[in-house]
């Protein structure tokens, strides 16, 4: 459910909270002016009416909230120094020195004393604030129209348009800068990209009339410094395989846009490391992938494998001349060239006794072509220990006279687990 609350704040301090069950309606406008001739522009009025309900169990309760209320009011060595209306826990406008404002007044606070709603606990009231902005010395007339928007996922944007005009040999241009909206939190930016937010533009040649426009619009999170609204950042998650993939899509668009994406890179190593930057739209996408066990636990695979080929009788032909189809010859035996492969996956941090080679087979080994393919190395930087994976192969080749011998020493290797360096069970297990 949408709430709205009016807060009262001193020195940066709630003092006490309104909930209004009607959302916030378009704020308008007066005009201050000198008793000069011309009358010359002094300061501007932005005034609120907003509406709500005291909600209490029986009538004595109900007033004893209407009196806290008008006690803070009343305490002149404790009044509020700035007003917040908040929608759903954001500040969506803030009356005070810091938004620009001179200061604020508390007009009316009134109630319709209904026996009837107090008999039932509930106690209407309405107050109007005014917040006053003084405007420069050079400004004749200023017309403001404010309005608030919200979006179907309950954002709002705020467009204020207006037109200006000042002295002779001033610049309205530069004069309408100070009527721009103010950000209320860090999680509204400007759509419009002019000088402080506003778009302003000539309405004469002399440039002392001009119309400009600020709108400002809610992210729903805070947006980084020098970034437009438009700033996304989506992060998917995968596990498989007992992996967790993470990766983090970040999208903004202002001056400082590719900043903001680098901002958001993951901590330790990627597998994926890419910012893309438009200079002439003033946009940047970053793409960052990262990798880790999903359980933060080290894993170990290893393969063991054989092949072999040869042991029999090879057939060549030889070509003969005339036109006649060659000579066939079937040869004497050849050896049995059988291959031992060996790999070893380790994810996290390794033990040494996970590269722990088991014996090699009963048969003639040919060591000049034994090969290590790689030795032990770190195949894979993770985002911690935990996420790097390390390799090691080797490969081992025995000939043998007869295919008929080999069968005995690869039988031990495979089903004798202190000769194959494994345990089946426990590699079943897991």
């Amino acid at each position: 459910m949408t709430t709205h609350i009016v807060r009262l704040v001193k020195a940066g301090q709630p003092l006490l909270e309104l909930g209004t069950h009607t959302p916030f309606v378009d704020p308008s406008h007066t005009y201050e002016h000198t008793d000069d001739e011309p009358p010359r522009l002094l300061a501007v009025n932005k005034r609120w009416v907003i509406e709500g309900r005291i909600f209490g169990p029986d009538a004595e309760e109900t007033l004893d909230a209407w009196h806290q209320l008008t006690g803070v009011l009343e305490d002149a060595t404790n009044y509020p120094d700035a007003v917040e209306l908040v929608r759903d826990g954001t500040v969506v406008e803030r009356i005070s020195r810091d938004a620009g404002y001179e200061g604020f007044k508390i007009l009316n606070l009134t109630s319709p004393r209904d026996p009837l709603w107090q008999w039932r606990g509930v106690m209407p009231w309405r107050i109007e604030i005014v917040g006053r902005r003084r405007v420069g010395p050079d400004v004749l007339a200023v017309e403001l129209t404010e309005v608030f928007n919200y979006d179907d996922r309950g954002l709002l944007t705020r467009t204020l348009t207006g037109s200006v005009e000042t002295k002779a040999g001033t610049s309205a241009v530069e004069a309408a800068r100070q009527f721009g909206l103010a950000p209320p939190g860090p999680d509204f930016g400007f759509l419009t990209r002019g000088p402080d937010g506003v778009n302003a533009e000539k309405s004469n040649q002399a440039d002392t009339k001009a119309r400009f426009t600020s709108v400002l619009q809610q992210l729903g999170t805070a947006i980084p410094a020098g970034v437009s609204p438009v700033f996304g950042l989506a992060v998917s998650v995968v596990k498989a395989d007992g992996q967790t993939t993470t990766t983090t899509t970040v999208t903004a668009r202002g001056a400082d846009a590719r900043a903001a994406v680098e901002r958001e890179r993951p901590a330790g190593a990627l597998l994926l490391d890419q910012v893309n930057v438009d200079e002439g739209n003033r946009t940047a996408t970053g793409v960052y992938v990262s990798q880790r066990n999903s359980d933060n636990q080290r894993r170990l695979l290893r393969t063991h494998s054989f092949s072999s080929r040869g042991g029999g009788r090879p057939i060549r032909y030889t070509r003969r001349t005339g036109g006649r189809r060659p000579a066939r010859h079937v040869l004497a035996y050849s050896e049995v060239e059988l291959v031992e492969t060996i790999r070893v996956e380790v994810q996290g941090t390794p033990d040494l006794d996970d590269f722990e080679l088991p014996e090699p087979l009963n048969l003639p080994e040919d060591t000049d072509a034994r090969q290590f393919s790689p030795w032990p190395t770190r195949a894979v930087i993770g985002a911690d220990r935990d996420g790097d994976r390390w390799v090691m192969g080797l490969r081992r080749v025995y000939r043998v006279e007869e295919l008929e011998l080999a069968p005995s020493g690869l039988g031990r290797a495979l089903f004798e687990v202190d000769a194959a360096g494994s345990d089946p069970a426990a590699e079943t297990a897991r």
